[in-house]
């Protein structure tokens, strides 16, 4: 089993079913991890901020450092490589920790809200969701078999 850690802004998309793809969701960012069972392709994002207006000559080099061009890009890379849109699986982690500042929870709550309209406006239905929780926790997929992984939060 090989172990891809996608980083802060980053995405990964493998239909390797050896292939684990796990993030750390850290607060503001949200890390969403998606996985289509008939094609066997998964991927996970990690994004930083809601909206690529802000920086739009960045989000042309690093598009998962945004919610619009993130999402777009770990959807569209996943459908080439055989999924279909209604058989995606998809889970929302992130937050921040209980004694977060308030600016961090206002940004995580936008990251939130942004993604849960990206993914709407693609087509794409939330499976699950862990969102605002008092730790950290670990988004990611097994390629092979469409476990999230790990299932556990981390410390």
């Amino acid at each position: 089993m090989q172990i891809v850690t996608v980083g802060s802004g980053g995405f990964e998309v493998s239909s390797d079913p050896d292939v684990v793809l796990v993030t750390k969701s850290v607060c503001p960012s949200l890390a969403i991890a998606t996985y289509e069972p008939a094609a066997r392709v998964g991927g996970v994002l990690n994004f930083e901020m809601p909206d690529s207006s802000v920086d739009p000559d960045r989000a042309k080099h690093q598009p998962g450092l945004f919610a619009d061009t993130g999402i777009s890009r770990l959807i569209e890379e996943v459908c080439r490589r055989g999924a279909q849109k209604p058989r995606l699986q998809t889970h929302l982690t992130g937050g921040t920790p209980a004694d977060a500042p308030p600016a961090d929870v206002t940004s995580a709550k936008r990251n939130y809200l942004a993604a849960r309209k990206m993914l709407w406006k693609q087509g794409v239905v939330i499976s699950s969701q862990s969102f605002l929780r008092a730790t950290a926790t670990t988004a990611g997929v097994q390629i092979g078999t469409g476990a999230r992984w790990p299932s556990v939060d981390a410390p």
